[in-house]
């Protein structure tokens, strides 16, 4: 895939956007370096994720490990996280 030629060229308009550019890589570059860094978790952690945002097959596909982890020799007792679907927080 080819980048668009007008991305290279310089003119009025990439010239009278580039202080905001600057602006919004500076404060792109704040919210970064105040964010606290990440905590490791002490329990083994399992993300199940796509690209896709429907129709994966992600739901099955954790209900099926949460199964397999429930089962013995070594029960383990999982535990699922979600952000939730659609609606207001609550």
């Amino acid at each position: 895939v080819r980048t668009p030629l007008f991305w290279d060229r310089r003119g009025p308009l990439s010239d009278a956007l580039l202080p905001l550019s600057l602006a919004y890589a500076a404060a792109t570059y704040a919210v970064e370096a105040l964010r606290p860094p990440p905590r490791r978790s002490q329990a083994p952690v399992v993300c199940v994720g796509a690209a896709v945002a429907g129709g994966a097959g992600k739901t099955p596909l954790v209900l099926a490990l949460a199964e397999r982890l429930l089962r013995p020799p070594r029960s383990h007792t999982p535990h699922i996280l979600t952000r939730g679907y659609g609606g207001p927080q609550r």
